[in-house]
């Protein structure tokens, strides 16, 4: 019995000596950093990004939008199989609303040093292959976690108020990832348009359908795994 007890005792010394120079190191853990997210409505600030399509600085202030009444904003992913879905629709909504002044700035939601395949490099092959007539912005985790972004892809419609930009839309592109000729409700367009024809969007807030964004960002204390 003596014996048993003294064993049990001598796991347990084991297990909070481990757990301790384990949380501290002389240091406390760090504590991440809550991002306040927009919502509906909230104005949204200026961001500055890299496009993959001619490694040129992008921001919502740029001269070539002067004129722009808006945006629509969409984060998509390399390798997101919803996204590619979508390439030939988001082509379309270029064509036809950017003249209107609302063009299409997509935006990799990934930091590509822990996801290399969302890379500045490989995005820019994307922008080839599929021939996008929009920008095509790469490290944009901050600019994501900021909107509350958490699907591939995911819409954000914005309108210009005054010297302001308004969130007047989110959520998904329409509800036919794959079947987009049957009965497919064009919730992107129709926000776009009730904004172009002075209305207000009905349907403000609709779900995205995709890939889950995935903000994995690694502690200093945790091992730098490169995922491939």
């Amino acid at each position: 019995m003596r014996f048993t007890v003294s064993v049990f005792a001598l796991v347990c010394l084991f297990f909070a000596a481990s757990l301790s120079s384990h949380a501290s190191n002389g240091k406390k853990p760090r504590k991440r950093k809550k991002v306040r997210a927009y919502k509906l409505n909230s104005t949204v600030k200026d961001f500055k990004l890299i496009n993959a399509a001619d490694g040129k600085m992008v921001a919502l202030s740029n001269s070539e939008y002067a004129d722009a009444k808006g945006f629509i904003l969409i984060f998509l992913s390399n390798n997101c199989p919803t996204t590619q879905l979508y390439t030939e629709r988001l082509i379309a909504l270029q064509e036809k609303y950017a003249h209107k002044g609302y063009p299409v700035i997509a935006i990799n939601p990934y930091n590509s040093v822990f996801h290399p395949k969302e890379s500045l490099e490989a995005a820019g092959k994307v922008v080839a292959r599929k021939q996008l007539n929009f920008p095509y912005l790469v490290n944009g985790h901050k600019v994501a976690q900021k909107f509350g972004a958490i699907k591939t892809p995911q819409v954000f419609v914005l309108q210009r108020s005054g010297k302001r930009l308004k969130i007047r839309y989110i959520g998904a592109i329409d509800n036919k990832p794959r079947l987009p000729k049957y009965n497919n409700t064009r919730y992107t367009e129709r926000a776009v348009n009730q904004l172009i024809g002075g209305r207000k969007v009905h349907r403000k807030v609709t779900r995205p359908l995709g890939t889950t964004i995935d903000y994995y960002t690694p502690a200093k204390s945790d091992e730098l795994i490169s995922r491939k």
